[in-house]
């Protein structure tokens, strides 16, 4: 059995322990072992990407990142991803508000 980890504001899932074991029991070279999924590792909340632009490059090639992207503030200021920065604070304010009732 594996503990997945479903993320509060967005869903996503992963495995909450990442320690290489498949790869390490098949001889696969493996890098650092990541760990435990954390959620206080936001660094720079001002001037992180949110959205990060990316070029197709090809089938098996993936989507290199392009160094561009939107920021909170600059998604704000565009019509197109202003709705999901709504998104986001009403769910983040859910999510500090249930979590207020349950830590208190």
């Amino acid at each position: 059995m594996v503990d997945f980890v479903i993320c509060p504001l967005c869903c996503q899932s992963r495995i909450l322990n990442k320690t290489g074991n498949w790869a390490v029991e098949r001889g696969i070279p493996v890098g650092p072992i990541k760990g435990q999924v954390r959620f206080d590792n936001m660094v720079d909340i001002e001037n992180t990407h949110i959205i990060d632009i990316r070029q197709p490059a090809g089938r098996g090639s993936g989507f290199p990142s392009t160094g561009e992207g939107y920021t909170l503030a600059k998604m704000v200021e565009d019509e197109g991803y202003r709705d999901l920065v709504e998104q986001i604070h009403n769910q983040v304010t859910k999510i500090k508000e249930y979590l207020d009732e349950l830590l208190e």
